[in-house]
This record gives structure tokens, sequence and C-alpha cells, in this order.
């Protein structure tokens, strides 16, 4: 018989806060937030469209489903 697979188990706000703050560079912090908070998966991320500018980021998602 097939176990059932289980659902992997949620982090609470310090363990984030924590994994967030092991990060070394800004650019990874904003990969690992924008997967958290926009629910981005690993693909999604890697196709952004992304320029160096200087100044102020701002970043807009389009064209998402």
């Amino acid at each position: 018989m097939r176990q059932p697979s289980r659902l992997p188990e949620s982090l609470d706000a310090a363990e984030v806060a924590a994994f967030i703050a092991d990060l070394g560079t800004h650019r990874d912090r904003a990969i690992a937030l924008a997967m958290l908070l926009g629910g981005l998966r690993a693909a999604e991320v890697r196709s952004l469209p992304l320029g160096v500018r200087s100044g102020p980021m701002v970043g807009a998602v389009t064209g998402g489903s």
C-alpha cells in the first residue's frame, strides 16, 4: 500500500526572518522574498525581466495569469 505524501510544514515568522538574514546578498534576499511574498516558483523568478538601475528599485510583474 502506498503511503500518503505529506505536505511541507510552514515556517514561523522568526524562522523566516532568520533564513532571510542568513542570505548573503541583496539579490538573494530579493529572490527569496519574491518567492515567499509573491508565491513565485523558481522558474518564475528565473524568467523575470530584471535590469540594473541606479536609484530606488521598483519591480512590476506583468502578463500573469
